[in-house]
């Protein structure tokens, strides 16, 4: 999961929609495409897909709660500024 996510950094890499792949930004080099997950696929099977499915979908979350609880601090302090 760690070198997936690795693999589709968003500082690093793009999609490209067209190949529906993760190319480096630098070099250009395809990083991550549909022969890839299809090889994933084969090895792990679709419940090892679907576990790692889900193992992303709680980081995603875990990075979601985080952001909302920053905005709230944010918007929290800025209210209180405003108010004295």
């Amino acid at each position: 999961m760690r070198e997936l996510i690795e693999l589709t950094n968003s500082k690093k890499s793009t999609f490209i929609l067209t190949s529906y792949g993760f190319y480096n930004y630098e070099t250009g080099k395809e990083l991550l495409n549909l022969k890839t997950i299809n090889i994933l696929h084969k090895c792990i099977g679709i419940s090892g897909l679907q576990g790692l499915d889900y193992l992303l979908s709680i980081r995603i979350m875990k990075e979601l709660d985080k952001l909302v609880k920053i905005i709230k601090k944010t918007t929290e302090e800025e209210n209180a500024k405003k108010i004295i």
